[in-house]
């Protein structure tokens, strides 16, 4: 079984994010609020509550996407308003937690989005651990969702963001689920040596891109970089073994 990597949660504080949003509505009277009630603005709230102690479960990810939702509305209804409210989101990569604090709903919806990478990330490699024979299928498709979630966080690169770490996190879920064609490939035995080889080749390559990226992460540690190297070598000579055999 191929040795996967999963991207872990960045963490947050939680606020009293029903308290807080009511209140600036009321000081400020906002016409742009008024389709929107104080249930909706509580199913947000806890939602948000609810973020403070994910599950590694389709339930929990479903709560990210829901809260993903109705940031993106507040945003676009709050943009040009500075409401008060306070985010805090703290980076786990490294050793050393990194803690950010912005009151922007943009900043909020950038680190919900990257989160729900993170799950479909986690969920990709739990789900490979089980005994079903649908696993590998399975897997790809998670980990390709999450580096489409990794793909529009690094589009829209945020001013707390670091392009290098979502570089190399990109490519790592790319590297994933590549890896999963491949051993799709090895365990069917319907594809010829030329073709594995191939699907070894492009492996190696995105595990090569996720490497080179990470060299230049300020948060990414040595033991990403040896894991990266370790599978671009090993997916490198797969490659050429299955070459020697043409």
């Amino acid at each position: 079984m191929p040795e996967l990597l999963p991207i872990p949660f960045r963490r947050t504080i939680p606020i009293d994010l029903y308290k807080q949003l009511t209140n600036f509505i009321e000081s400020n009277h906002l016409s742009a609020f008024s389709h929107i009630s104080s249930q909706d603005i509580a199913r947000t709230h806890q939602a948000r509550q609810r973020l403070a102690k994910l599950d590694i479960s389709f339930v929990g990810l479903q709560n990210l996407i829901l809260y993903h939702e109705m940031v993106l509305k507040l945003a676009y209804i709050i943009e040009g308003n500075n409401t008060g409210i306070e985010f805090t989101w703290i980076e786990t990569l490294s050793f050393k937690a990194k803690t950010v604090v912005s009151t922007s709903f943009k900043f909020e919806e950038q680190n919900v989005l990257y989160n729900i990478g993170c799950m479909y990330s986690l969920l990709g490699v739990e789900n490979f651990s089980k005994a079903d024979p649908k696993c590998i299928a399975q897997s790809c498709k998670l980990f390709q969702q999450a580096a489409t979630c990794f793909n529009r966080v690094l589009a829209e690169l945020g001013e707390h963001e670091d392009r290098n770490t979502l570089e190399s996190i990109l490519s790592l879920m790319k590297a994933q689920a590549q890896e999963m064609f491949w051993l799709k490939a090895v365990r069917d035995g319907k594809l010829g040596n030329r073709t594995v080889a191939r699907l070894a080749k492009q492996t190696s390559v995105y595990y090569l891109t996720a490497g080179e990226s990470s060299k230049k992460s300020p948060v990414m540690t040595s033991q990403w970089g040896a894991f990266l190297e370790g599978k671009k070598l090993y997916f490198e000579a797969v490659s050429l073994y299955r070459l020697s055999l043409t």
